[in-house]
Protein backbone atom coordinates (compact mmCIF):
# COMPACT_ATOMS: atom_id res chain seq x y z
CA UNK A 1 0.00 0.00 0.00
CA UNK A 2 2.84 2.48 0.92
CA UNK A 3 4.25 1.12 -2.59
CA UNK A 4 1.36 2.59 -4.52
CA UNK A 5 0.34 5.79 -2.12
CA UNK A 6 3.91 6.50 -3.26
CA UNK A 7 3.63 5.93 -6.95
CA UNK A 8 0.86 8.15 -6.82
CA UNK A 9 2.44 10.83 -4.62
CA UNK A 10 5.23 10.70 -7.35
CA UNK A 11 2.76 10.99 -10.66
CA UNK A 12 1.10 14.40 -8.64
CA UNK A 13 4.25 16.06 -7.95
CA UNK A 14 5.94 15.19 -11.75
CA UNK A 15 2.29 16.31 -13.25
CA UNK A 16 2.91 19.69 -11.36
CA UNK A 17 6.18 19.93 -12.45
CA UNK A 18 6.01 18.67 -16.30
CA UNK A 19 2.56 20.39 -17.15
CA UNK A 20 3.80 23.79 -16.82
CA UNK A 21 7.02 23.47 -18.43
CA UNK A 22 4.87 21.86 -21.36
CA UNK A 23 2.80 24.83 -21.94
CA UNK A 24 5.12 27.10 -21.71
CA UNK A 25 7.20 24.97 -24.70
CA UNK A 26 3.79 24.88 -26.34
CA UNK A 27 3.31 28.90 -26.17
CA UNK A 28 6.88 29.55 -27.62
CA UNK A 29 6.99 27.75 -30.43
CA UNK A 30 5.90 28.61 -33.86
CA UNK A 31 2.29 28.46 -34.93
CA UNK A 32 2.18 27.98 -38.59
CA UNK A 33 0.90 30.41 -41.16
CA UNK A 34 -1.76 28.13 -42.78
CA UNK A 35 -3.15 24.56 -42.10
CA UNK A 36 -5.69 22.50 -44.01
CA UNK A 37 -6.10 19.06 -44.85
CA UNK A 38 -8.51 16.90 -42.05
CA UNK A 39 -9.75 13.37 -41.72
CA UNK A 40 -12.82 11.65 -41.05
CA UNK A 41 -14.09 8.31 -40.87
CA UNK A 42 -17.28 7.50 -39.93
CA UNK A 43 -18.66 4.35 -39.32
CA UNK A 44 -15.89 1.92 -40.22
CA UNK A 45 -14.77 -0.81 -36.86
CA UNK A 46 -18.36 1.36 -35.26
CA UNK A 47 -16.36 4.56 -34.92
CA UNK A 48 -16.31 7.99 -35.90
CA UNK A 49 -12.67 9.22 -35.90
CA UNK A 50 -12.07 12.73 -36.63
CA UNK A 51 -8.66 14.96 -37.46
CA UNK A 52 -9.25 18.74 -38.08
CA UNK A 53 -5.86 19.53 -39.87
CA UNK A 54 -3.45 17.04 -41.36
CA UNK A 55 -1.33 19.84 -43.47
CA UNK A 56 0.75 22.74 -41.83
CA UNK A 57 2.91 25.36 -43.18
CA UNK A 58 5.30 27.10 -41.43
CA UNK A 59 7.50 30.27 -41.72
CA UNK A 60 10.91 29.06 -41.20
CA UNK A 61 12.43 29.81 -37.26
CA UNK A 62 15.08 31.08 -36.43
CA UNK A 63 15.86 28.14 -33.77
CA UNK A 64 13.90 25.04 -35.83
CA UNK A 65 11.31 24.85 -33.70
CA UNK A 66 7.55 24.56 -34.39
CA UNK A 67 4.17 23.89 -32.85
CA UNK A 68 1.72 21.27 -34.84
CA UNK A 69 -1.73 21.69 -33.40
CA UNK A 70 -5.11 20.11 -33.96
CA UNK A 71 -8.09 18.61 -32.72
CA UNK A 72 -8.91 14.81 -32.74
CA UNK A 73 -12.54 13.42 -31.98
CA UNK A 74 -13.67 9.69 -31.37
CA UNK A 75 -17.21 8.48 -30.71
CA UNK A 76 -19.24 4.76 -31.20
CA UNK A 77 -21.94 4.91 -33.64
CA UNK A 78 -24.03 2.86 -31.58
CA UNK A 79 -24.28 3.17 -27.37
CA UNK A 80 -24.11 -0.80 -26.94
CA UNK A 81 -20.94 -1.10 -28.93
CA UNK A 82 -17.54 -1.30 -27.43
CA UNK A 83 -14.75 0.80 -28.30
CA UNK A 84 -11.21 1.96 -26.85
CA UNK A 85 -8.59 4.73 -28.03
CA UNK A 86 -5.61 2.52 -26.77
CA UNK A 87 -3.45 5.56 -28.25
CA UNK A 88 -2.24 8.32 -30.19
CA UNK A 89 1.05 9.48 -31.57
CA UNK A 90 3.27 10.63 -34.13
CA UNK A 91 5.28 9.06 -36.62
CA UNK A 92 8.89 10.47 -38.25
CA UNK A 93 8.60 13.78 -37.12
CA UNK A 94 10.71 15.03 -34.06
CA UNK A 95 8.98 15.35 -31.15
CA UNK A 96 9.58 14.91 -27.18
CA UNK A 97 6.56 14.89 -26.07
CA UNK A 98 2.59 15.37 -27.07
CA UNK A 99 0.39 17.25 -25.36
CA UNK A 100 -3.42 16.24 -24.71
CA UNK A 101 -5.81 18.58 -23.46
CA UNK A 102 -9.93 18.23 -23.67
CA UNK A 103 -11.28 20.56 -26.44
CA UNK A 104 -14.10 22.48 -25.64
CA UNK A 105 -17.11 21.57 -23.69
CA UNK A 106 -15.64 17.82 -23.76
CA UNK A 107 -15.48 15.75 -20.90
CA UNK A 108 -11.73 15.30 -19.17
CA UNK A 109 -10.73 12.00 -20.26
CA UNK A 110 -6.97 10.71 -20.60
CA UNK A 111 -6.47 9.53 -24.40
CA UNK A 112 -4.67 6.09 -23.81
CA UNK A 113 -6.90 3.35 -23.05
CA UNK A 114 -10.08 5.17 -23.24
CA UNK A 115 -13.34 3.47 -23.28
CA UNK A 116 -15.65 5.42 -25.42
CA UNK A 117 -18.69 6.48 -23.21
CA UNK A 118 -22.65 6.37 -23.43
CA UNK A 119 -25.00 7.31 -21.33
CA UNK A 120 -29.30 7.07 -21.26
CA UNK A 121 -28.88 4.84 -24.70
CA UNK A 122 -26.81 7.77 -26.23
CA UNK A 123 -23.23 8.30 -27.38
CA UNK A 124 -20.69 10.44 -26.16
CA UNK A 125 -18.12 12.27 -28.52
CA UNK A 126 -14.88 12.86 -26.85
CA UNK A 127 -12.47 15.64 -28.47
CA UNK A 128 -8.92 16.11 -27.38
CA UNK A 129 -6.61 19.53 -28.75
CA UNK A 130 -3.11 17.51 -29.67
CA UNK A 131 -0.21 19.99 -29.30
CA UNK A 132 2.96 18.95 -30.62
CA UNK A 133 5.79 21.31 -30.38
CA UNK A 134 8.60 19.85 -32.68
CA UNK A 135 11.87 20.64 -34.18
CA UNK A 136 12.74 20.19 -38.26
CA UNK A 137 15.98 21.40 -39.40
CA UNK A 138 15.85 23.25 -42.58
CA UNK A 139 13.38 24.47 -45.04
CA UNK A 140 11.18 21.35 -47.11
CA UNK A 141 8.20 19.13 -46.50
CA UNK A 142 7.92 16.58 -43.75
CA UNK A 143 5.88 13.16 -44.58
CA UNK A 144 4.66 11.96 -41.05
CA UNK A 145 1.31 10.21 -39.56
CA UNK A 146 -0.55 10.51 -37.04
CA UNK A 147 -1.18 7.24 -35.87
CA UNK A 148 -4.18 6.05 -33.39
CA UNK A 149 -4.37 2.58 -31.83
CA UNK A 150 -7.88 1.47 -31.27
CA UNK A 151 -9.87 -1.39 -30.25
CA UNK A 152 -13.79 -1.82 -31.46
CA UNK A 153 -16.86 -4.19 -31.80
CA UNK A 154 -20.01 -5.39 -30.66
CA UNK A 155 -19.05 -6.66 -27.43
CA UNK A 156 -15.31 -6.18 -25.43
CA UNK A 157 -15.44 -10.04 -26.02
CA UNK A 158 -15.50 -9.66 -29.85
CA UNK A 159 -13.39 -6.71 -30.14
CA UNK A 160 -10.53 -6.43 -32.39
CA UNK A 161 -7.61 -3.96 -32.74
CA UNK A 162 -7.14 -2.06 -35.52
CA UNK A 163 -4.27 0.67 -36.93
CA UNK A 164 -5.00 3.97 -38.41
CA UNK A 165 -2.28 6.20 -39.90
CA UNK A 166 -3.14 9.35 -40.88
CA UNK A 167 -0.94 11.34 -43.55
CA UNK A 168 0.86 14.68 -41.91
CA UNK A 169 2.21 17.00 -44.16
CA UNK A 170 4.69 19.45 -42.44
CA UNK A 171 6.47 22.07 -44.69
CA UNK A 172 8.54 24.65 -43.93
CA UNK A 173 9.00 27.92 -46.16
Amino acid sequence: MKKKKSLVILAFVLAVILIPVGAFAVKNAVQPSATGGGFVQKTVDRLNLTVDKTEFVFKRSADNTYNISFTFSAEKTEADFYGVINSLSIDKISSEYILFTAADGSPQYVINDTVLPASGGKTQPLSWTVEVPCSIQGTGTVNGSIRIEYTSGVTQQSADSHLLEIPLTVTIK
